[in-house]
């Protein structure tokens, strides 16, 4: 058998240098500006907040650690830069952590059927109060997909179908498009319902939603949202036992697409259009 050069099948790791990115050079550059900032009005950063972003500085960054790897096969070389591993803003993290669970959603857990994503957002004030309360999000998570989930079965009722089931994955969303803080759902639904027959679960697909009925859906989910934070004791300006006032300020700015310091402090976010290719950043 003929050798093989080892060159020949060689497909080198290159590094994707996350440093000339510009969330990272965007970062770097301000984020000690607003640390000087903050401590300069006496209002420091909560120490969870400063782990995030300097973590995220060092991720895939050589100088901050590597691991070496070896391919005995083709007996290349080379490094690997740690990442960060966190859950909060890192590109590169969270990104590889998506594409894992997606793989095993399609692989291991969602049948081929047909589905419909549901994405439900909410007012100012709310998100607000669900960014401080795990168990506010939680109910309104609970109350959106009991809605939604009641709907599909009354629905399918309606055609013959009793003792039905829907099935739903949701992922909670921190941030809006623009990286502001925005608490919102992303569900995805069988565009139907299941019900037993024999030993075996079978699919029925229902028609799409009206719009008259998404409106009923909204109003309902709204009434029973109100109707919870009541009895949970909330206020528009309860922070639920944070008593870091910068966060309260930072969040409430975030969320009003507003921003935080420097000359344009308080005002509005600007948007900038790349003239390459007139895409909104």
């Amino acid at each position: 058998m003929a050798a093989v050069a080892p060159d020949s099948f060689i497909n080198p790791y290159i590094r994707h240098r996350p440093e000339q990115g510009l969330v990272y050079r965007t970062v770097a550059t301000y984020w000690p500006i607003f640390l000087r900032e903050q401590e300069r009005i006496g209002k420091p950063v909560p120490h969870f907040i400063r782990d995030e972003f300097e973590d995220f500085l060092k991720c895939g960054i050589p100088e901050f650690g590597v691991v070496r790897t070896y391919c005995y096969q083709c007996q290349y070389s080379g490094i690997v830069a740690f990442s960060c591993k966190r859950r909060g803003f890192c590109p590169s993290c969270c990104a590889r952590r998506m594409n894992d669970e997606a793989a095993h959603l399609v692989d291991k857990v969602l049948p081929k059927i047909t589905y419909r994503q549901w994405v439900i957002s909410f007012p100012y004030k709310l998100r607000y109060m669900m960014a401080y309360s795990p168990k506010l999000t939680n109910k309104a998570l609970s109350i959106f997909i009991a809605v939604i989930g009641s709907y599909l079965k009354k629905k399918a009722r309606r055609s013959g179908i009793k003792n039905s089931k829907p099935g739903v994955v949701t992922f909670i969303q921190r941030f809006g498009s623009a990286l502001n803080l925005n608490i919102h759902f992303h569900s995805l639904f069988a565009d139907g319902v299941f019900y037993k027959s024999g030993d075996e679960y079978i699919f029925y697909r229902l028609q799409e939603p009206s719009q008259e009925e998404l409106f009923e859906l909204a109003e309902k989910v709204k009434n029973k949202v109100q109707v919870a934070v009541e009895k949970m004791g909330f206020n528009e300006t309860d922070q639920t036992d944070f008593n870091q006032n910068l966060l309260g300020d930072i969040s409430t700015i975030s969320i009003q697409h507003k921003s935080a310091f420097g000359e344009r402090e308080g005002r509005g976010s600007k948007t900038i259009w790349h003239k390459e290719n007139r895409s909104r950043s």
